[in-house]
């Protein structure tokens, strides 16, 4: 939302900004500009007389000033920094109302909201150890060179408690001020130049904005100031100041400091969340009278509290408030996070476990951090009252909230002499938590001395309290990868233990299934090219073949036979045998000048029916064709055939291609492309994977990497996320994504009872083939169903409601890969009905009538419930590491 001058004058909060509008210019309508000043970059090496010297004269006349510092600090040497920090503390502290302390973020931009937030967070941690603000001095406002606010949205620092961003132009430019979604504001434009300019030309700039522009910002830089001695730098100043004053006295500027200027401009409209807190850790039964009449008076001023309960040991109930002396109501309450508080092995299917929204933290230590990280937070509340504490959105994407101001239990009154202080230590700007020790609840004069002060909070328009939850959401902005990574994370901790010792019984049922899913093979192989229809229509009086063949396809084969052989349910011989006349005749023809595997080809005479290349098919077949080449009777034929193509051709500057039509394509940005570059990397063809992310960052936050590029790939499902882990096992992207989907199931199961297991699929009606998953980007409708034909009546809510299904091959890999209930009920549901005596296993069960594609299966459904169970059979272990 952009701004105009008029809604600064708009302001209603007169004790904030009217006091600061001159009474003449405002009278008369002249053209005054909202003004605020910015001094940047100085050397923390530069003399601090000089320094000073240099700000004195300004701040004199009553010029606020807003001074950017490099949270990185101390650079330069201990001694000097260490001066140049004592010197800029003592401006902060001795002038709290004309200097503010502004966090240098140089780069701020990301086009991803989460990354903004995580640099903010680690901004806010490292500024806090070098300066130490006061409590009611936390920064709100952040300086960012090049930081691209006006081009990108900087809505994220929030969670970090900033509130506004300026980002300087170059030169002479038009300040630019909007808001983002959230309530963060953007500064970008106005004037830069070095603090050393000449009085004239600062003057001129002044001029040239005072005439056309709404708003006026001026960043002056010290890179220069290291040049003056302190007499010089006093003469700088003052000539700077008696520009600046001189307007302001004529009601062309109002100077404001950069936190001051966002709330006047917003009103009532600022949204400064607040929260309110109760501690009942320490509180004895007889304290829950009093809570209530506390709560019930606060609801009077529509403040809700979260009341703070006792951790618990066993299996985590966060739902309701179990305490005997914990209040009743809506509120969701806050548990301590004591040293392990929470036991894993949980039913996460229907023991009613639900994702608990926050914790609070007695201690800061990071081994305490650690605990809560396993869990999926949301929200952690430090109430360990220790300084520099960190606030924001951390490496494992926990809220860290520390509380602003903690009403401890005192002597006689029953709390804190806090009379007529709150809002003066918790400032007008940050967001805040206030926690209050129920014990200073337990008489009328604490109740009453608590409830007066926050009523005086209350009465501040653009203060807005919430539940502890609330406020978390408030000042995150609604990412919905964030709560993905977060859920899958707390489905992993329930789980006690990942096992792969399946009993014998288990064991002979899962052989059964393998059995039944090679006679696919044993009875629609064809007898001279030894290749199967990729998909078959049987009844009594009705047989069709699906008569195209893909390389996707032929590996189903390749690995279902190979890993049949491995179970004992062919001979050794027999696969070697259909191996090397499928091998043989795999068709292979000149593509844009290269020897390629066909995309597609008659399954019973091996005749190519497509002039393209394919190099995500080709990608799945390599990976088994070096699987293939380490069973010694065929390692000779599985590398000359490899040699034969021109493979290397085929990826341009690490990018895999397709070839359509006789042209290259680039197919490097697909959910495809990473597990199809494993297969080019094994034959030594280097590639480069799109779920790449940078050296030295968490597991989370390459997370939300990975989701936020699936996401723009399109939706996600169990292949070939699963097919990398029962062929190679996973790789640390690759699991993450699954454990994301395996998440999202599990909780649509617990959500709406619907059993849900996605892949690509077969259909047993037009358009004959869907690619069904998860889309990352979509919490309200997150379950796609889409066709690659472009026909409108393939992409209609209808078409997607009739052909939602539970796939077979997925259900069946999921129940190897995460065993456990809600696996197990996926398996159980597609093997009730989806057996095809002779045919192996139907391709899956449609969601609206429940009802399997009777009749209908294909190669790859039981090509890969075969590999699925020689994964299990080996103990959980990937064929890459079975003996042939």
């Amino acid at each position: 939302m952009r701004l105009r001058r008029r809604t600064f004058l708009s302001m209603t909060t007169a004790t904030l900004a009217g006091s600061l509008l001159p009474g003449p210019a405002a009278a008369a309508g002249s053209l005054f500009r909202p003004f605020v000043l910015i001094l940047s970059g100085c050397d923390p090496k530069v003399n601090p007389e000089t320094l000073f010297n240099l700000i004195d004269p300004i701040v004199s006349h009553n010029i606020p000033i807003g001074y950017a510092v490099d949270p990185k600090m101390p650079d330069g040497g201990a001694e000097a920094s260490g001066a140049y920090i004592e010197v800029v503390k003592r401006l902060s502290s001795n002038l709290p109302g004309l200097f503010e302390l502004l966090p240098d973020a140089a780069g701020l931009h990301d086009p991803i909201a989460y990354f903004l937030a995580r640099k903010a967070f680690d901004v806010y941690g490292r500024f806090q150890a070098t300066f130490s603000p006061a409590p009611n001095a936390q920064p709100v406002s952040l300086f960012s060179p090049g930081g691209g606010a006006e081009d990108q949205g900087v809505a994220g620092v929030r969670s970090s408690g900033f509130r506004s961003v300026y980002s300087p132009g170059k030169d002479l430019g038009a300040t630019n001020v909007r808001y983002d979604p959230n309530g963060v504001l953007s500064v970008s434009g106005g004037i830069a130049a070095d603090a050393t300019v000449s009085a004239d030309v600062f003057q001129a700039s002044l001029d040239q904005s005072v005439e056309k522009d709404d708003f006026i910002f001026v960043n002056l830089s010290l890179k220069g100031l290291a040049g003056l001695s302190p007499d010089r730098a006093f003469r700088q100043g003052s000539e700077l100041a008696v520009a600046l004053a001189r307007r302001k006295a004529l009601g062309q500027i109002v100077p404001s400091l950069p936190r001051d200027f966002h709330l006047r401009l917003a009103g009532e409209n600022y949204g400064r969340a607040m929260s309110v807190c109760v501690d009942m850790t320490v509180a004895g039964q007889d304290i829950s009278a009093s809570y209530q009449e506390f709560v019930s008076a606060l609801e009077t001023l529509s403040i809700s509290v979260t009341p703070i309960l006792p951790g618990q040991q066993g299996p985590l109930s966060f739902a309701g408030t179990d305490q005997p002396d914990a209040a009743s109501g809506p509120n969701e309450p806050c548990r301590v996070l004591d040293a392990l508080p929470f036991a894993s092995g949980g039913e996460p299917l229907e023991g009613g476990e639900v994702r608990p929204g926050c914790a609070a933290l007695t201690s800061a230590g990071e081994q305490d951090f650690q605990e809560a990280f396993k869990i999926g937070l949301s929200t952690l509340l430090d109430l360990s009252r220790t300084a520099g504490r960190a606030s924001g959105l951390d490496e494992s994407g926990i809220l860290r909230i520390p509380a602003a101001v903690t009403i401890p239990y005192g002597s006689g009154d029953g709390s804190l002499d806090i009379a007529g202080k709150l809002p003066g230590m918790i400032g007008n700007h940050r967001d805040a938590v206030v926690v209050i020790d129920a014990q200073s609840l337990s008489t009328n004069s604490g109740r009453n001395l608590i409830f007066r002060e926050l009523s005086e909070l209350a009465s501040q328009p653009w203060s807005t309290f919430k539940t502890l939850d609330g406020f978390s959401k408030t000042v995150v902005l609604d990412f919905n990868h964030l709560e993905l990574l977060r859920q899958s994370k707390f489905d992993r901790y329930l789980e006690a233990r990942e096992t792969h010792n399946w009993a014998v019984e288990d064991k002979a049922r899962l052989m059964e299934h393998a059995k039944l899913a090679w006679q696919y093979f044993a009875n629609e192989t064809h007898a001279r090219t030894g290749f199967t229809p990729a998909a078959v229509f049987r009844s009594e009086d009705f047989k069709s073949n699906y008569e195209v063949v893909t390389m996707w396809d032929v590996t189903s084969y390749l690995n279902g036979a190979l890993c049949a052989a491995e179970m004992g349910i062919i001979p050794r011989e027999d696969m070697v045998k259909r191996v090397t006349r499928i091998l043989k005749n795999l068709p292979t023809r000149k593509i844009a000048g290269l020897n390629l595997p066909v995309a597609e080809f008659h399954f019973a005479s091996g005749t190519p029916l497509s002039p393209d290349f394919n190099s995500c098919d080709v990608g799945r077949l390599l990976v088994s064709l070096h699987l293939l080449s380490r069973v010694p009777e065929l390692k000779e034929t599985v590398t000359e055939l490899v040699a034969g193509w021109d493979l290397e051709k085929t990826v341009k500057q690490g990018k895999m291609m397709d070839i359509s039509r006789q042209k290259m394509v680039d197919a490097s940005r697909t959910n495809c492309s990473h597990y199809a570059g494993i297969g080019f990397r094994l034959w030594g063809i280097e590639s480069e994977s799109p779920f790449s992310t940078p050296d030295g960052e968490s597991d989370f936050d390459r997370g939300i990497r990975l989701l936020n590029a699936v996401g723009n790939f399109g939706p996600i499902g169990a292949e070939p996320l699963l097919l990398e882990e029962v062929e190679l096992g996973f790789s640390r992207e690759s699991k993450i994504l699954a454990d994301v989907l395996y998440s999202a199931q599990l909780d649509e199961y617990r959500r709406s009872g619907d059993l849900i297991a996605v892949s690509e699929t077969p259909l047993d009606r037009e358009p004959w083939f869907t690619y069904q998953g998860l889309d990352v980007n979509d919490a309200d409708d997150p379950w796609k169903v889409f066709s690659i034909i472009e026909e409108a009546r393939f992409k209609t809510p209808g078409f997607t409601y009739a052909n939602r299904m539970l796939s077979t091959k997925a259900a069946m890999m999921w129940g190897v890969i995460r065993p456990g209930a809600f696996s197990e009920k996926l398996v159980e549901r597609v093997v009730r009905d989806t057996k095809l005596p002779d045919l192996g296993f139907a391709v899956g069960v449609y969601k609206s009538t429940d009802q399997p594609t009777f009749g209908y299966t294909g190669i790859n459904t039981n090509g890969i419930i075969l590999e699925a169970i020689a994964y299990a059979m080996r103990g959980g272990k990937p064929m890459s590491e079975a003996k042939f």
